[in-house]
């Protein structure tokens, strides 16, 4: 006989876990649970717990239940075995859902294409609906102000470079080029991509919490 008592609470599932592992087992198990006063979610879920791990085992029979507690096991036990229930997929069933994926990403992006296009060529016909003030405003707001930030960025970096770079050709009596070797890189290479990042986290940014706001 296994007597069950007290809280089945939230508070008390620490010390129930605890006394849980002295309990011996036995080829039968009968569970009274007359003695619980009080039962929420976290109990049942935990005796639901120790319950299939008796089954597994011994065979258990529960009694003293009320039918409070009968329904709220019931409740969260069709919960429990639909969470804990890993669902199987067969490899068509997976190769099937695979491809409805990309063929509405494919399906997705010729929308895009489509729209961007018909956009394109009703502002050609009709250049009266070029927003054009819009444009200028955003061509300001996002590339002449982010100027500074850029400038600054791009400064440290060919600062950086130009130390770094000076202590390694130094070793080879090449400091002279040290300058080529800023102003090719900056310019060519790091200049870009530095106004890009800056770009996409700047404007991006605060073109994403602008629709936000909108949507809201």
């Amino acid at each position: 006989m296994l007597i069950a008592t007290g809280d089945w609470t939230m508070e008390n599932v620490a010390h129930i876990e605890q006394v849980w592992q002295t309990i011996p087992y036995k080829q039968t198990i009968t569970w009274d649970v007359s003695g619980i006063t009080t039962f929420d979610s976290a109990g049942m879920l935990l005796f639901i717990d120790y319950f299939q791990a008796l089954q597994k085992k011994v065979k258990v029979q529960v009694v003293g239940y009320t039918k409070k507690q009968e329904d709220m096991f019931k409740l969260l036990n069709k919960t429990y075995e639909e969470t804990m229930t890993p669902t199987k997929q067969n490899t068509l069933e997976s190769i099937g859902k695979k491809t409805y994926r990309v063929y509405q990403e494919i399906e997705s992006f010729i929308s895009f294409i489509g729209t961007l296009f018909y956009t394109i060529y009703h502002t050609i016909i009709s250049p009266k609906n070029f927003r054009f003030k819009e444009v200028v405003y955003h061509i300001h707001h996002s590339g002449f102000n982010a100027i500074v930030i850029i400038g600054l960025t791009a400064f440290l970096v060919g600062m950086v470079i130009s130390y770094q770079g000076s202590v390694q050709l130094a070793k080879f009596g090449a400091d002279l080029f040290i300058v080529d070797t800023v102003a090719l890189s900056i310019t060519r290479e790091l200049g870009p991509m530095i106004t890009a990042i800056v770009i996409a986290g700047r404007s991006g940014s605060a073109y994403t919490a602008e629709i936000g706001a909108m949507k809201i």
